[in-house]
């Protein structure tokens, strides 16, 4: 890759993996002159690729801060044709990565405008049809569930036994039929701090702008609150400023199911990336029954 990289940036130009890209396929290129980002599709899903360019510009439509498109292509890495999108740099931090260095009072105030940021793209108009944002075309909220719901009870097939996965099926099956359902919104689908870069100035932080757009989808506004709620908001302050900045009205009971589901996603995705913990997966699968038997929020 490095050829590639002195071909389009010049010499002395460099790569390096973003902190923070659990799946490795964001890279920071610095050259003596520009700073860019660039995205991998390396499981060549041409979908995110067309999700990341769709939502970023219906966002810059409604001029909610996101990286601007510097090129889209391909390239050969290890034989194989990877497509790429290049992005500008928001000239920041991502504040999943600082944010233990700032101060309690002005991390208190960007969780407030995270809320608002959050707030702001729900807001945005959008067509009367739900789906991932490569392919919007489902009459009804629940088509998208129910497919996500028997893709992730699939991978987990083969590692949990047939009653467990029956008893988590009838379960979301049930939930899914009392999930409320209003307008459709713009869904970020991964919105919590790591995807949101902020900066410094003056002695006050602010959000530079929100990135990786490959789970967005036109969905339902209490999804997007599943990631933040699972692993940020142990902190009962930031939730409350969090929700105060988002202004909006959802559904606290809707949301609490939609962390479940997303529990169950989480493991799905363990199955695929280390299919040889089998039995801390189970383990994991139980865990989620008893939440899900023991909790009074989700009856």
């Amino acid at each position: 890759m490095q050829n590639w990289i002195e071909y389009k940036f010049g010499s002395g130009s460099s790569i390096r993996l973003a902190k923070g890209s659990y799946q490795k396929q964001c890279f920071i290129i610095e050259s003596p002159t520009v700073r860019r980002y660039l995205w991998l599709d390396m499981n060549s899903e041409g979908k995110k690729i067309c999700r990341q360019l769709n939502t970023i510009s219906l966002l810059q439509q409604n001029n909610i801060p996101v990286p601007e498109v510097i090129e889209q292509g391909s390239l050969v890495l290890k034989n194989k044709k990877i497509e790429y999108i290049l992005f500008s740099d928001l000239n920041g931090y991502s504040l999943g990565l600082v944010q233990d260095n700032i101060p309690k009072k002005q991390l208190n105030q960007l969780m407030f405008k995270m809320g608002s940021v959050l707030g702001s793209i729900h807001s945005i108009k959008v067509a009367d049809k739900y789906g991932y944002m490569d392919n919007v075309i489902h009459e009804k909220w629940d088509h998208v569930l129910e497919v996500n719901l028997y893709l992730w009870l699939n991978s987990l097939s083969k590692y949990v036994n047939s009653l467990d996965l029956y008893h988590i099926e009838d379960y979301f099956q049930n939930k899914l039929t009392k999930l409320p359902v209003n307008r459709p919104v713009l869904v970020h689908g991964d919105y919590y701090p790591n995807n949101i870069i902020v900066s410094k100035n003056n002695d006050e932080w602010e959000i530079k702008g929100v990135i990786d757009f490959e789970w967005s989808l036109i969905g339902q506004a209490e999804y997007d609150f599943r990631v933040m709620e699972q692993f940020i908001f142990s902190n009962s302050e930031m939730r409350f400023l969090f929700y105060d900045g988002y202004k909006g009205h959802v559904s606290l009971n809707a949301i609490s199911t939609y962390v479940l589901l997303y529990r169950l996603e989480l493991l799905a995705i363990s199955t695929m990336q280390l299919q040889k913990d089998a039995k801390e997966l189970t383990k994991e699968v139980h865990s989620l029954l008893r939440s899900m038997q023991n909790s009074t929020t989700y009856n």
